[in-house]
């Protein structure tokens, strides 16, 4: 029997989060299924000891393929890479700093081996703040509560439900040869995409070719907050423009921009990604006047044609910060606890 599930680390500099990771992994392995899963990382040419980090598992986890480019490519190419070595039916696609629940890697075979030929699943996760030592209320993966696993069929409500989700790596397994297919198809076009989105462009392309998607409700993934790796690179103002400028082109590419689902989806990304930027610039790190007008600039541009850009986003950008602090002091004291509440008595 081949590898049934590839577990595929891109990594740089992450040495001193692999060990939680790893151990996540290595704790899962049995006897049942140490035969048919394999951990496969790409090291994007780290300077730090990742490298010893990964040797020191080597006898750990039995089916274990470390590859170190000689300089960094960037890290839609290492997304790339990582696939490319894999050689299970399914890749799990899984950001190095964060971390398996307990269980999940049996829960996602299970899954595979009743659900046989999808092109991939999106997996629900836990938040967890820095350190991993304490979950963390966040937004849901999509605009729809989801309460239970599912698969779905239908081209529309794969993108609907979860195109906004795909961009976060963890919570993606994808068939690898669809994904090779796409990528082969696509080849002389895909540098197009390296903007740290590279596999939400080949997810959706994989989507179209075969719109079987699955869906679990299990939080099967631990995210680690508080450690965006692009955000310390670039800042908020540059992690916010990816996502504007990364989702839009990919949706507007794939489907057209004349498309209603293109519309639709663009208007999502504007409430989900694009607000919860700007409240976390405006409410943690402030925004001077000359970036104000740069927002406001690109959001007008890609989202000129929604109204919930001028009775939402527009307000929010030009609201003084320390009304919105009074503004959420009240909303931590009143209207959420009354929903927690709600949520306790639903669960």
């Amino acid at each position: 029997m081949g590898i049934k599930l590839s577990i595929c680390i891109p990594t740089y500099n992450r040495a001193k989060f692999l060990p939680d990771l790893l151990d996540s992994i290595v704790k899962q392995i049995d006897d049942n299924n140490k035969n048919i899963i394999e951990v496969v990382i790409s090291d994007n040419a780290s300077k730090d000891n990742t490298k010893e980090v990964i040797d020191s598992y080597r006898s750990k986890i039995p089916n274990l393929v470390y590859f170190r480019w000689d300089e960094n490519k960037g890290a839609d190419r290492n997304f790339i890479k990582v696939v490319e070595l894999a050689s299970g039916e399914y890749c799990w696609l899984m950001g190095s700093d964060d971390v398996i629940e307990d269980g999940s890697i049996n829960y996602v075979l299970n899954f595979l081996e009743k659900n046989k030929n999808i092109s991939g699943i999106s997996l629900n996760f836990n938040a967890y703040n820095y350190n991993l030592k304490l979950k963390i209320k966040i937004r849901p993966i999509s605009v729809i509560h989801f309460k239970e696993n599912f698969i779905l069929n239908d081209i529309n409500l794969i993108f609907k439900y979860l195109f906004s989700y795909f961009g976060y790596i963890s919570g993606q397994v994808v068939n690898r040869k669809l994904w090779n297919k796409v990528l082969e198809e696509n080849k002389e076009v895909i540098a197009n995409y390296f903007n740290a989105y590279v596999h939400v462009y080949l997810i959706s392309k994989m989507v179209l070719k075969n719109p079987l998607w699955g869906y679990i409700n299990e939080k099967l993934v631990g995210w680690r907050s508080a450690n965006d790796s692009f955000l310390s690179e670039l800042g908020v103002l540059k992690r916010m423009y990816i996502d504007i400028i990364g989702y839009e082109k990919i949706s507007g590419d794939v489907l057209g921009r004349d498309n209603l689902l293109y519309k639709f989806l663009n208007e999502q990304i504007l409430k989900v990604h694009v607000t919860s930027h700007i409240l976390n610039i405006k409410l943690n790190n402030g925004l001077e006047y000359k970036n104000l007008l740069e927002v406001l600039k690109i959001c007008f541009k890609y989202y000129k044609r929604y109204l919930y850009f001028y009775y939402f986003v527009l307000p929010l950008l030009i609201t003084p910060t320390f009304v919105l602090k009074i503004i959420r002091f009240i909303y931590r004291k009143t209207i959420k606890k009354i929903v927690n509440k709600a949520n306790k008595q639903d669960e």
